[in-house]
């Protein structure tokens, strides 16, 4: 196969695009700009003549050289030395594509890791809907078109009261950096296979669909139904976790429960009504209510989760505390972890609907968590210096609260 170079018209640097199919989308490593990899002209048969010229020419260049070549006396050499200029460099990928001084498309990146990671099956993979990237596994019960279709909606109205709810009101940017996968696996038994290999266990049979932190993906299941709760709650972390990163400028950051579960579970009850406005479902959230009610206006309380205790919970340590709890009654730590659940999804419910003072405190503490510098007694913090009520005090008006949701 012979080389082939091309030349980036903005910038003038020169690339090896040798083995790349025409047609193909890159990024030029030294200005960014989407380039297309051009045709190459087939190579002309070179005529008759030519060649016998050329063999003649050789034959002529051997005689010569053998009577230059004839023993003479040392003479000093002079040997001039030829420097190779590397290719540009560039935080281009890893892989086939690495070492060419381009970063490739990253919808064919995609395909790519997806060949990679499911060795066998066949992916529907649509980015019309951005910054989410649909990864639909085929799967003979349903057709894909249809399903993409299904995602893409619900995924558009999780993108739509996130932004209108969280990322306009904090003065967010759009996500146009990055791409947001979803990826659809074709059965149940696929994702249970799948959450064993990524994280180590399976999911509970109730859930339908998960956020996978390092993978940056939602991570999901093709069934009877698509769930737009699921894809609403496991939206909200996707986006929670990419301005996370992108405003801590880190890796590793801190997760404070009751918010970041809170807020997903509040974006679950929200529905585009007849008249295409977006707003929150009673009989979505109506669920949650009874179970409330209960620990709420019981004499002992016996069941309440003290405020204090619930907001210097981070997601870390909720999930060691009900893994601890499994292994000693099951139907307990089910029963608790709805209750942690349920807590912190009023607790947002209440800051958010009580008025602008209790308003103020969640947005604080929802931009602290986005700049990485939330910690364990943040919120009595903010709540001392925003409202002048102690978490006590905050927990009556909480519990008052509760007992009135219908």
């Amino acid at each position: 196969m012979s080389l082939r170079r091309v030349r980036c018209p903005h910038c003038a640097g020169r690339f090896d695009v040798t083995g790349i199919e025409t047609g193909t989308r890159l990024r030029c490593g030294g200005c960014s700009q989407v380039l297309r990899v051009p045709a190459f002209p087939a190579p002309r048969p070179l005529p008759v003549h030519r060649i016998a010229a050329g063999l003649l020419a050789g034959v002529l260049t051997i005689v010569v050289l053998a009577l230059a070549l004839r023993p003479t006396p040392p003479a000093p050499v002079v040997v001039s030395s030829a420097v190779l200029l590397p290719a540009r460099e560039s935080a281009g990928p890893s892989g086939p594509m690495a070492g060419l001084g381009i970063i490739d498309d990253p919808i064919s990146r995609l395909r790519q890791e997806m060949a990679a990671e499911f060795p066998g099956s066949r992916f529907t993979i649509s980015d019309e809907l951005r910054p989410y990237v649909v990864l639909l596994e085929s799967c003979e019960r349903y057709v894909d078109a249809e399903r993409v279709r299904e995602y893409a909606h619900h995924l558009e109205l999780a993108h739509t009261v996130f932004r209108r709810d969280v990322a306009e009101r904090l003065g967010l940017p759009e996500v146009k950096d990055a791409l947001l996968p979803v990826l659809v696996l074709a059965t149940r038994e696929k994702f249970d296979r799948h959450c064993e290999r990524r994280m180590g266990k399976r999911q509970p049979a109730g859930t339908k669909g998960i956020y996978d932190p390092l993978a940056r993906r939602v991570v999901a299941y093709q069934d009877a139904v698509v769930a737009p709760d699921m894809l609403l709650h496991e939206g909200a972390h996707q986006l929670m976790h990419h301005y996370q990163l992108r405003q801590a400028n880190s890796s590793t950051v801190h997760q404070s429960f009751w918010l970041q579960e809170g807020l997903a579970n509040y974006c679950e009850g929200f529905r585009r009504r007849i008249d295409g406005e977006v707003a929150l479902d009673r009989a979505t959230d109506g669920g949650r209510f009874p179970l409330l009610r209960h620990i709420a206006s019981s004499k002992d309380r016996a069941e309440f989760i003290p405020l204090a205790r619930l907001v210097e919970l981070t997601v870390d340590d909720y999930w060691a505390l009900v893994e601890r709890l499994r292994l000693e009654d099951p139907a307990e730590a089910d029963r608790k972890a709805q209750i942690y659940y349920a807590e912190s999804w009023a607790l947002v419910h209440f800051l958010r609907q009580s008025g602008p003072a209790t308003r103020g405190v969640f947005e604080s503490c929802l931009r602290r968590e986005l700049a990485g510098t939330a910690f364990r007694k943040a919120f009595a913090e903010l709540v001392k210096k925003e409202l002048d009520v102690s978490l006590v005090e905050l927990e009556e008006r909480f519990l008052k609260y509760v007992q009135t949701l219908k």
